[in-house]
């Protein structure tokens, strides 16, 4: 298919685009209204990159797919910042999703991942501002939530983090609307300054021991009553303490 039979399926049908070069999808943005109303994204199988802001700002796009048998291994930063995206499925083959990638899709209400993820970065900020999202389970391949990962995702009222998790990033979910109840994994080390400020908190406790380090500001604003702090910040005393909060 030549560039302007391309540029013209993409202009006038605009409701089913495949793209086949996400390079040369992106490089045609620059082009006067080529997309205007670009409603609907295949991803082809043997895809393994989204670059940067690919499908940046293109508030009309609300269903992107990915083929049977998905290679994506990388959701770039800002890829889809700003769509009408309501709904995605990430690929068991992503292993990182990039800054901003889902940044500001006021529209995104479900977020899953298929079986078998390999997912193991989800990068700052990349579903901040999502305010319509709901629910969202983390697969348990997830090692790292960056800063701001999900701040002001103020809907969400079901999260389950992965079990395999090591760090959650400065404000990752401030000012979201989590279920009153949070277990943090065993393998949490470090908390982030503000992590949970302002969120909607009541209760916290810590599933293992191998948390060393929680930063100033995690709990800032939130409407906590109590927090099990497990023996490994406790010092000499060796065992666990629950504090309630008044």
């Amino acid at each position: 298919m030549t560039d302007e039979k391309l540029i013209a399926k993409v202009d006038y049908i605009c409701q089913k685009y495949k793209v086949k070069n996400i390079l040369k999808f992106r490089k045609m943005r620059g082009k006067e209204n080529i997309l205007p109303h670009l409603e609907e994204v295949i991803i082809p199988d043997n895809v393994t990159y989204i670059p940067e802001e690919a499908f940046y700002n293109l508030p009309r796009l609300r269903f992107v797919s990915f083929a049977a048998n998905s290679q994506l291994r990388i959701i770039g930063a800002r890829a889809f910042e700003g769509t009408g995206i309501r709904d995605i499925q990430i690929p068991a083959s992503v292993e990182r999703i990039e800054r901003s990638a889902f940044a500001d899709c006021t529209e995104l209400t479900w977020v899953t991942f298929q079986a078998n993820s390999r997912l193991r970065y989800i990068e700052e900020r990349a579903f901040e501002g999502t305010k319509m999202l709901r629910t969202i389970i983390l697969p348990n391949s997830v090692w790292e939530i960056g800063a701001h990962a999900f701040y002001n995702s103020n809907l969400i009222a079901s999260i389950g983090l992965s079990s395999n998790l090591r760090t959650i990033g400065d404000f990752a979910f401030s000012r979201t609307n989590l279920n009153p109840h949070l277990v943090i994994p065993t393998g949490v080390e470090v908390i982030g300054e503000g992590a949970f400020a302002n969120s909607t908190l009541r209760s916290i406790e810590f599933a293992g021991n191998r948390i060393t380090t929680i930063q100033d500001r995690t709990f800032e604003g939130t409407r906590l009553r109590s927090i099990t702090i497990p023996y490994s910040m406790c010092g000499d005393d060796n065992y666990e303490k629950t504090l309630f909060l008044i």
